[in-house]
């Protein structure tokens, strides 16, 4: 079992224990404070996932396949412990904040994992990036496609 590590969180300006969950690289860890929030470490930067605006620090884990993700996770739930991680809430971010095309397509992929209500409620947000023409038009289509498939399972 992992011990708990403690790094200085300039945003709190405390010093903030969390366990390492994952590692996306050398310098990027993914892991769970002891308060329940999740935390990303990068560069002996600690940043706490406690806000939608705070998903910009955990935007990397896109990167990630969803089922490599999900078995690293499961590796660290325990009898005191089940770990939930904010899948949808990062997808819903990446959607409706990112101006990058590399990031919702990455998002995108995420979406056939997610729960049909969590799903459903992405409609609104894939309608948006849907219409707007700054995306390429390979992009677009793949999300008209993503809608449809969402309301085939909404009927």
């Amino acid at each position: 079992m992992q011990e708990f590590r403690s790094t200085f969180c300039r945003d709190r300006s405390a010093i903030i224990s969390w366990l390492p969950i994952f590692e996306l690289s050398s310098d990027f860890t993914v892991g769970l404070s002891q308060t329940g929030y999740w935390v990303v470490v990068s560069n002996d930067n600690l940043f706490l996932i406690d806000n939608k605006q705070s998903y910009l620090f955990i935007m990397r884990v896109l990167e990630i396949p969803i089922e490599i993700l999900n078995s690293k996770i499961i590796k660290c739930n325990d009898k005191d412990r089940s770990l939930e991680f904010p899948y949808y809430d990062l997808v819903k971010f990446t959607l409706q904040k990112s101006n990058s095309s590399y990031w919702i397509e990455l998002a995108l992929r995420w979406i056939p994992e997610l729960k049909n209500a969590e799903k459903a409620d992405l409609i609104v947000d894939l309608s948006e990036v849907l219409l707007n023409k700054k995306y390429p038009q390979q992009l677009r289509h793949r999300i008209q496609k993503q809608i449809k498939e969402i309301e085939i399972l909404k009927d």
